[in-house]
Order: structure tokens, then sequence, then C-alpha cells
């Protein structure tokens, strides 16, 4: 599941049902390891900084058009998002869907490469919000700083629903909004302390389900954006100021929404009730 996006500190994974993790600097981890390109693939150069390699098993079912309007159409959302597009020519691999390091995900990305399922290509209303998500984590590679989990795919996530139709993305929220409230009132929200760094991430995933995982970061990028508008969670993505560490990321949440990490968490939770 996309979503349900290679160790470094628990805080800093970049993983998904579709994806990744962050940061040049320092160096991320925790997720499994992207497939090793097959060396006799063809790489097609485009022209906005990507190489498209596409797997022997499935060229010629790979629409290889469809797919670099997608990254075309990703790279110009974060650019108009954040300002900022890849220093480095992205290589774009379309794998077989069997492939090592995606039969539980439909995407994975590191530093300069994405790699998608080839079943997730076919239509670009499933293509789409991938391989925006897996861009997504490209940039956070870029901007290089420690991020906890909950940010990092709830992030991504968050960007993937930019890129729809705004009356689906709505639909979307709401429906996650709806089954996350739920949860609040069943007393089975988990705490973002939860879902902070690599091991208690992948406990509440294996408890909860990737889906819900991601959910909660999601609505913690919603949250903030509700109280700082937009402009507020490109300031979090994009802040490089102080020290790299979680101290840092904690301390610009709190200018955007002038809210500690407990205080957070329970407005939070209260915000979804309120939204649900």
């Amino acid at each position: 599941m996309r979503t349900v996006f290679l160790g470094l500190i628990a805080a800093l994974a970049l993983v998904g049902g579709a994806c990744s993790r962050v940061g040049e600097k320092p160096p991320v981890a925790s997720a499994p390891q992207a497939p090793a390109a097959t060396p006799d693939i063809s790489a097609v150069a485009d022209d906005t900084g990507v190489n498209l390699i596409v797997a022997p098993g499935v060229k010629g079912r790979v629409d290889e058009a469809l797919v670099l309007d997608a990254f075309r159409r990703s790279v110009a959302q974060g650019e108009k998002d954040f300002g900022i597009r890849p220093v480095h020519t992205i290589a774009l691999y379309i794998d077989p869907d069997g492939a090592i390091g995606l039969e539980d995900a439909l995407g994975l990305s590191s530093k300069n490469a994405i790699h998608l399922r080839a079943g997730r290509t076919q239509r670009m209303d499933s293509l789409l919000p991938l391989m925006m998500h897996e861009y997504t984590h490209v940039l956070q590679h870029q901007i290089g700083r420690l991020r906890p989990q909950w940010w990092i795919e709830g992030q991504a996530e968050h960007e993937s629903q930019r890129i729809l139709d705004p009356g689906k993305a709505e639909q979307n929220r709401r429906a996650l909004v709806r089954q996350l409230a739920s949860d609040v009132r069943a007393g089975r929200a988990p705490a973002l302390d939860q879902l902070r760094g690599n091991t208690a991430w992948d406990t509440y995933v294996d408890k909860s389900g990737a889906g819900r995982a991601y959910g909660w970061g999601n609505v913690a990028v919603a949250f903030i954006e509700d109280r700082a508008g937009f402009e507020g969670v490109a300031r979090v993505m994009l802040d490089a100021s102080g020290p790299n560490s979680l101290t840092t990321f904690d301390e610009s949440v709190r200018r955007e929404t002038g809210l500690g990490p407990q205080e957070f968490d329970a407005a939070l939770k209260q915000w979804l009730l309120q939204q649900a």
C-alpha cells in the first residue's frame, strides 16, 4: 500500500508502501533497499532531468510517455509548492511487480532514484499520486534534514493529494479524516511519538497497517496547513536553519502552529474530531 516513498536513527527512516527516505546528510534508511537495476536495461534521457529505465521483463508493456508525463507533472508541482527542482538527474526505474524490494511496496525512492512497480504505471490516476509521493522523497533527500517518520511519509502523502483534482483530493481527505477520527473515539489513535522513529513506526505498521500510519502523518501535515496555510507546510519542509536535529524540527513546527510536540498531538486529535 502506498505509499503503503533505504538505518540511521529511528527517527529518520523513509519508507513506503510506496516510499522512501530523506536526507543526503545524514544518510538515510529504513525500508527495503531499492531493487538493483538489471544490466541490460535501456535508458531514455529526458529533457526534465530524468533517465527512464525500463526493465527488460516489462519492456514493451510500459507506456513510457505516460510515465514521463507523470514525472514532469510532479516536478512542476514540486517547483510550484517549494520553489525547488532536483539538482541531479533522477534515475526512474520501472521494475517488474515482483522485483526484490517491491514485493510489498508500490514504489521506493532514494537520493537520486525512484523505483516503481510496472503494474502501477498503466493509468495516470494510479500513477500520478504515487509518482508525486516518491518524487517528494527525492526533494526531502535533497534538503537533507532530520525529520520524524510521520512527517517523512505524511508530507509525501499530503503532496500526493495536492497534485490530484481538488474534488478527488477533498473526497479522499474526508474519508481519511472519518477513519482516523473513529480511532480517536475508540481510543486506538497513536501518539505521534509512536510514529517518530523507525522502530516505533514499524511496530505501529505491523499492528494497524501502513495505510493508517501514512494517514496519521498525512493528517498531521494537513493540521499544520490548517493553522499556518500551505506556506507554513512549505517553510517546515524547506527549513535548514539550526542544528540538523529532531529538536530543530519540533521548533520549526512550533513556529508555524504555536504548539510543542505534546500540545500538537492533543490539538491534532481534537481537530480531527471537529473535522469529522
